[in-house]
């Protein structure tokens, strides 16, 4: 009983330790929302594998077909220590939309997934952070 007490105290003591510990990967998932003056809505979400306190910038780029006009953004789950930045070009085709999407932070690289919705079509991908995500759709269908 007295080994076993020994081994316990230690082991809940690094079980206590590690859930609280602020390197735990809990990771950071954003959704902007952009809502345009035709009605339409455009989606797009960015999924890291990081502590949500490692992320320090979001970069949004997204490409819209010609004449299109942001009404709003709706700016979700960016992280309290994180800043976001947008830019709406509306320079595609009809049908055509695009995304760029740059996320930084401190420590290593981490991994990245996203996903672009426009007009009731997606496309997703994946990366890492540090380095742009390209996605891009066409005329109703992905690529």
């Amino acid at each position: 009983m007295v080994k076993f007490q020994r081994l316990a105290l230690p082991l809940l003591a690094m079980v206590i330790a590690f859930l609280f510990s602020p390197s735990i990967i809990d990771p950071c998932r954003t959704d902007p929302i952009f809502s345009f003056t035709d009605g339409s809505r455009v989606t797009v979400t960015a999924s890291v594998n990081a502590a949500v306190s490692t992320i320090k910038h979001l970069d949004y780029r997204l490409h819209v077909p010609h004449g299109l006009v942001v009404a709003h953004v709706e700016s979700t789950g960016v992280p309290r220590n994180a800043t976001e930045t947008y830019a709406v070009i509306d320079d595609q085709l009809p049908g055509s939309y695009s995304v760029a999407i740059l996320i930084t932070g401190t420590g290593h690289a981490a991994a990245m997934t996203s996903l672009l919705q426009a007009n009731g079509q997606s496309i997703t991908g994946s990366g890492t952070t540090g380095t742009s995500l390209h996605l891009h759709t066409i005329h109703g269908a992905s690529r």
